[in-house]
């Protein structure tokens, strides 16, 4: 074979290989489009990072639930200091990563990495049809 073609052949199978990342749709956040609704479990941790990424902790504390359903007074102020906190740490940064753990059918497992460090296990459970985070625990500290 001659060196042109083996080039030429060469660039186009790079030209290829390079081509299948530049057609992964994803929104201008670099999220791969996670639907914002609490209807999936996903859907709602899209929605409290959004809430929080907004300085909304009233909005992302109303995606939460306890054992009685609501909080007594000093666990409100607890609760609110900590996604006070939250805000802090994961504010205006993207949801690149995301696994699913379907424990059951109404309660998932679901591991998020924001901006490629961050790193937060979510637990949802489905009531009525919504999804509403049990509980929140940050892995990392990078």
């Amino acid at each position: 074979m001659r060196k042109g073609t083996i080039y030429s052949l060469l660039i186009a199978l790079c030209s290829i290989a390079i081509s299948c990342e530049l057609i992964k749709l994803i929104d201008k956040t670099g999220n791969e489009y996670i639907k914002l609704t609490t209807k999936t479990s996903i859907g709602t941790v899209a929605i409290f990072s959004k809430e929080i990424s907004e300085n909304n902790v009233s909005g992302a504390s109303k995606l939460f639930l306890n054992k009685v359903n609501y909080p007594t007074d000093f666990e409100a102020i607890n609760f609110q200091d900590e996604l006070t906190r939250l805000c802090k740490i994961i504010q205006n940064k993207p949801i690149t990563y995301y696994k699913i753990d379907t424990l059951s059918p109404n309660l998932h497992n679901i591991l998020v990495e924001y901006d490629y460090t961050k790193e937060f296990k979510y637990l949802l459970e489905k009531i009525d049809d919504d999804w509403y985070i049990i509980s929140l625990n940050f892995l990392n500290n990078n």
